[in-house]
């Protein structure tokens, strides 16, 4: 599943492969020990975000629930 994300990115792909919700503290087990920083996955998830948005897809945050996989809908012009 390369396609263009780094190894972390991968990771976290992996997680949230299943279009479930997932709490940051489970993306932040996708990054190493000394990454885990908050900011850190704020970081990968923008990253994501960025290349994930022009194949219509995105990663939504629900506050104080979680992170999910979605497809987006086209838009009707």
């Amino acid at each position: 599943m390369n396609n263009g994300f780094t190894p972390t990115e991968q990771r976290i792909m992996r997680v949230l492969g299943d279009m479930m919700e997932h709490t940051y503290e489970e993306i932040r087990q996708c990054l190493f020990d000394d990454m885990g920083e908050r900011g850190n996955v704020y970081f990968h998830i923008t990253q994501l975000r960025a290349k994930l948005r022009p194949k219509g897809q995105d990663i939504l945050n629900r506050r104080d629930v979680g992170y999910r996989w979605v497809r987006l809908l086209p838009l009707n012009e």
